[in-house]
């Protein structure tokens, strides 16, 4: 198979050439992507962006084959200040941290997922403190091994962590609904007075898949599809198929601007404004 190790996307603000060592690497990657931002934290300012396609993978091996490709290469930095590594993957679940038992985080992800049991998988959880809810997550083990050869002191997220950092962190309304969609899988959850309904991922190939799954939930949770303002990030556009039958169904979607607590380098400008929102919003887990 092909290796990757060229970026299709690449951004970076020049004035940062040669000063690796004052940024965070925040990474986000899929079986079949590979995202990269490069954060100022002192200045709270994204000032670079890259994107790798990795291919259409059913599991992690190619992938991580084309990781290490990638990460071999001699101009990628090895000298950040700081890296993190978001794992998009559907295999997590929720526990509220009253009843987390770090010694039973298997079990919890095994009620709500069928899990491979050849030790291909180890299982991680991220606590949402604010909220006082874990978030218990499978990581590959070759990934994990990778992440770790490369950058011993990574920290390692589930995607849905920053997701959830800046929905609480920003929420304003008595019900806020959200989806964040990103290749091929699209994250919904409902907010009610601030606090977590619901939160699922699901697969999607096309806007009919993307609206029977989005109108199944609100059918479900009685959300008011002529009241509910439908906040929409990630990779959509006014344009596009979804956002188009999306208006057809519910009164109010809206596409959200970026993150205004943080700036951002002129030459990232040419990346639409919802794009990579939670790839950008890592820092708030650091």
């Amino acid at each position: 198979m092909e290796i990757v190790k060229s970026p299709k996307q690449r951004f970076f603000d020049q004035n940062y050439r040669d000063k690796n060592q004052l940024l965070h690497l925040q990474m986000q990657c899929s079986k079949d992507f590979l995202q990269i931002a490069y954060f100022d934290p002192t200045a709270k300012k994204i000032v670079g962006f890259e994107k790798f396609d990795l291919g259409k993978h059913d599991n992690w091996n190619q992938s991580v084959a084309n990781l290490r490709a990638i990460f071999q290469q001699a101009d990628f930095p090895k000298n950040c200040k700081h890296y993190s590594f978001g794992i998009i993957d559907q295999q997590y679940t929720l526990v509220p941290q009253s009843l987390f038992e770090e010694a039973h985080a298997w079990h919890y992800l095994e009620t709500d997922h069928a899990l491979a049991k050849d030790g291909s998988i180890s299982i991680h959880h991220y606590p949402l403190e604010t909220k006082e809810i874990q978030i218990v997550y499978a990581i590959d083990v070759k990934l994990e091994m990778l992440l770790d050869e490369f950058f011993p002191q990574i920290k390692k997220l589930p995607h849905t962590a920053q997701l959830l950092e800046s929905l609480f962190l920003y929420a304003e309304d008595e019900e806020e609904l959200h989806v964040h969609l990103q290749q091929n899988h699209f994250d919904l959850i409902f907010l009610k007075k601030g606090e977590l309904q619901i939160l699922n991922s699901f697969p999607y190939h096309n806007e009919e898949d993307f609206m029977y799954y989005l109108l199944f939930v609100m059918e479900q949770l009685n959300i008011d599809r002529d009241k509910i303002e439908l906040k929409m990030s990630g990779e959509i556009e006014k344009s596009s198929p979804i956002f188009e039958m999306a208006y057809q169904y519910v009164r109010h979607p809206k596409i959200m601007e970026r993150n205004k607590d943080i700036s951002y380098s002129a030459i990232l400008n040419e990346i639409k404004a919802p794009y990579y929102s939670n790839l950008f919003n890592q820092f708030l887990c650091e």
